[in-house]
């Protein structure tokens, strides 16, 4: 059976609603955060770089979300689509907005006062972006959900919780998903999730 070692506050949420969605039979090995808020020691016994989310599937074992997201999808032949935009959203999601989003934290920690203007210029813009993509799309991808929207949560979710200005069109995007059975199942699998608490 397929096997999430997944890490609490973590991408691996994304993971199990991903695996949920497909209706797949899988198994959770939950890992809780250190004070420091590091994965545990026990997770480099599955990882070398002691990473989550890892999939162990088969005998496979496999980090990074892109590459989880792309293997399943392949793999069941769902949630998946032969568009260049559908591969866009899915990469776009950790490879632009996520990490932009990190950046962020940490240069506003800095005090810098010019890049942290230049961060919120970029963030703003990539979340403007979206917004006028969904203005004219109920989903990320040829108006049906795919994996891509699965994959966009998470960043989507931390601008929220973050008070970026998301546009209205991201927001009523965002409460959609949230009201999938599919989300609301993964979160009882994976335990305490702090985006979840967010107001939308």
């Amino acid at each position: 059976m397929l096997v999430v070692h997944h890490l609490e506050q973590s991408r691996s949420q994304r993971v199990l609603w991903l695996l949920e969605e497909l209706d797949l039979k899988y198994t959770v090995k939950r890992y809780s955060r250190l004070a420091s808020f590091q994965g545990p020691p026990e997770l480099y016994k599955i990882h070398p770089l002691g990473k989550s989310p890892v999939i162990e599937d088969d005998g496979l074992v496999l980090a990074e979300s892109g590459a989880i997201f792309q293997y399943l999808i392949k793999k069941h032949n769902k949630l998946g689509s032969e568009s260049p935009e559908f591969l866009y959203w899915l990469h776009f999601a950790e490879g632009s907005l996520t990490m932009q989003l990190i950046a962020h934290n940490y240069v506003k920690m800095t005090k810098h006062p010019q890049m942290t203007a230049f961060m919120d210029k970029r963030v703003n813009e990539m979340l403007e972006f979206v917004d006028a993509h969904l203005q004219k799309h109920t989903f990320f991808v040829e108006n049906r959900f795919t994996a891509a929207d699965v994959m966009m949560s998470l960043p989507i979710e931390m601008a929220i919780a973050r008070k970026f200005k998301v546009g209205p069109a991201t927001m009523r995007w965002m409460r959609h998903m949230v009201q999938r059975p599919q989300y609301k199942k993964a979160l009882a699998e994976g335990g305490d999730y702090f985006f979840s608490r967010v107001k939308l």
